[in-house]
């Protein structure tokens, strides 16, 4: 009709633009949850749904509760999706952005998981009570050094969700610098990072007393991933 194709057109000069087109539809599908995307937040992204699978396989053979938190939510993307595949999990999700927090909210209620996940707003560990420690950690911190050139799709994307200092690398030294103390026994971080940060991240944990992470690759065989594994307590 001429009201659709008005509106069609309409569309089609703002992705001239390169505003995304994920921004244009509203929603999308992720790792099996249909999510609302906005501006508020950034778009997810192949790479991130292949974070969910990292996560969800590093610790497929706990069959107990799991507390479990996402670091740096925006939509809730990864949170919502692991609720979804892990029944056993109970979320806690936080982000510096009240708007980030109100889409995520609106996800989870939308995808039935509400229940299981709690949303806080601060920023990283400090967003939630000092005492709670967990058995899976995930986050897809802000990792692009500053003076990074991106293709101007990301210009409309929250940039404080894409930049973490000179290195890119501001984000995981807070994330790592209190990172033993929020994993539980046996607990597993899985963070998503630039494809050429393996290395400095090993050193950063390493400053922090960690363990030497793992470095994953991603579908395409890329260095992806960062994991880091704390060791079961002794028994007796």
């Amino acid at each position: 009709t001429s009201t659709q194709a008005t509106a069609l057109r309409a569309l089609v000069e703002r992705r001239a633009t390169h505003y995304p087109l994920q921004y244009l539809l509203g929603e999308m599908e992720f790792a099996g949850a249909r999510l609302h995307v906005t501006p508020d937040a950034l778009i997810p992204r192949p790479e991130t749904e292949d974070l969910v699978a990292q996560a969800r396989a590093v610790v497929a053979n706990r069959s107990t509760a799991l507390w479990c938190a996402d670091l740096g939510t925006g939509g809730g993307c990864i949170s919502i999706a692991l609720a979804l595949q892990l029944p056993q999990s109970r979320w806690w999700a936080c982000d510096i952005s009240d708007a980030a927090l109100q889409l995520a909210a609106r996800n989870a209620a939308d995808n039935g998981c509400a229940d299981r996940i709690t949303f806080c707003r601060g920023d990283f560990f400090d967003a939630f009570a000092p005492g709670l420690r967990f058995d899976l950690v995930t986050a897809n911190p802000p990792y692009v050094a500053e003076d990074t050139r991106l293709a101007p799709e990301l210009a409309h994307e929250p940039q404080v969700a894409l930049f973490a200092g000179n290195d890119g690398l501001a984000a995981y030294r807070r994330i790592f610098m209190n990172l033993s103390q929020r994993l539980a026994p046996g607990g597993v971080f899985v963070g998503e990072m630039a494809l050429e940060q393996g290395p400095a991240l090993r050193d950063v944990a390493a400053q922090n007393g960690l363990p030497e992470p793992e470095i994953r690759p991603d579908m395409t065989g890329r260095p992806r991933f960062v994991v880091v594994r704390r060791k079961q307590a002794r028994a007796g």
